[in-house]
């Protein structure tokens, strides 16, 4: 049952924004394969990270749980920090003549 329900959270969450991805968003394939990429590759980071924590804290659900809250803490930073990098930079670069 759980894997039906995570394949049709898959089809609406992932697939049907595909569908509706327009001319100038560039090509579905390569849009799905970017983030298929970056998906797997922050889970395989997830399980290596779980795996050393879980040598300090000898219990599998204690690192597991610190391991995703702080690569979710983390990415929420940084792209916080991006986003506010991009503003400054966006704003430097408009102010030129």
């Amino acid at each position: 049952m759980t894997v039906l329900q995570v394949a049709v959270a898959a089809v609406v969450l992932i697939l049907l924004p595909l569908r509706f991805l327009g001319p100038s968003g560039g090509s579905r394939l390569s849009t799905l394969l970017y983030f298929s990429g970056l998906g797997i590759g922050y889970m395989f980071v997830e399980i290596v990270l779980i795996q050393r924590f879980f040598l300090y804290l000898g219990n599998p659900l204690y690192a597991a749980a610190a391991v995703i809250g702080g690569m979710l803490l983390s990415s929420g930073i940084g792209s916080l920090l991006m986003a506010r990098l991009i503003k400054k930079r966006t704003h430097a670069l408009s102010s030129l003549p």
